[in-house]
């Protein structure tokens, strides 16, 4: 279920857009991933990174106008080595028409194995976009789901349409 939450008086204050909290649930498939390891090696060091592109399919739900299971938006990202085990992640999400949303940090694993990452920017209907991106365990495939605000009209992310 959406969950949309309006953080203004638009009645009093009629220059002032209602922000709206959305949760978008999808599943990452990763599709292309290549590691950089310098020199050739297999254990990882300062320095090294490895760069990947994943399809994202909706999760246990329909959102953008299209069923579960089905490819709503794709992205790009790098993860680069800090050391020989700490690493941090910079994720650029696409989603078609709509617009783009960047998460960036350093990659921490929870307790249950997620990782929660800021959302640092966004573009298009995801303009001002402010939140998190949770990124549940797994190695080819793993959940992932976005709380973000957006500043604005907001989108329907059962149509995938940016509000008018």
């Amino acid at each position: 279920m959406t969950m949309v939450a309006c953080a203004c008086l638009a009645l009093a204050l009629p220059s002032i857009a209602c922000a709206e909290t959305l949760t978008i649930e999808l599943t990452s498939w990763t599709t292309i991933e290549t590691q950089h390891l310098l020199p050739h090696t297999t254990t990882p060091r300062k320095g090294d990174f490895i760069d990947f592109r994943d399809l994202l399919l909706n999760r246990g739900k329909a959102q953008f106008g299209r069923p579960s299971g089905k490819a709503v938006a794709w992205d790009e990202g790098l993860v680069r080595y800090t050391s020989s085990t700490a690493t941090t992640i910079m994720v650029l999400v696409t989603f078609p028409g709509l617009g783009t949303i960047l998460y960036a940090g350093t990659e921490l694993k929870q307790q249950n194995g997620d990782e929660i990452l800021p959302i640092v920017h966004g573009t298009g209907a995801f303009k001002g976009a402010k939140g998190t991106v949770t990124i549940g365990p797994g190695a080819n495939t793993s959940p992932n789901t976005f709380r973000v605000t957006i500043p604005g009209n907001g989108i329907d992310i059962s149509s995938g349409a940016q509000a008018a």
